[in-house]
């Protein structure tokens, strides 16, 4: 089970497939610390990466792009079905 940040910032993911930890903080009103440290769990537990890609914070800073991995979505989609 996901703690509540976790479920929140895998949320975003159904509205886009990918995001910076600047547009996650911004999208659910969220500290960055909060942001950042969830990711950095989710990355850790192989459910997003880091692209080398890059897009401008609302500070100008250039910022890495999160995704979800397919190999995670694929088996959240198996774990759903196990339950029709």
């Amino acid at each position: 089970m996901y703690s509540r940040n976790r479920r929140r910032v895998l949320s975003v993911f159904e509205i886009r497939e990918d995001w910076t930890c600047d547009e996650i903080e911004d999208r659910l009103g969220m500290l960055h610390q909060s942001a950042s440290a969830t990711l950095h769990h989710l990355e850790r537990d192989l459910v997003v990466y880091k692209t080398r890609e890059t897009r401008p914070t609302r500070s100008g800073c250039s910022a890495k792009i999160y995704r979800l991995r397919k190999s995670w979505v694929d088996n959240e989609k198996k774990q759903l079905t196990l339950f029709d």
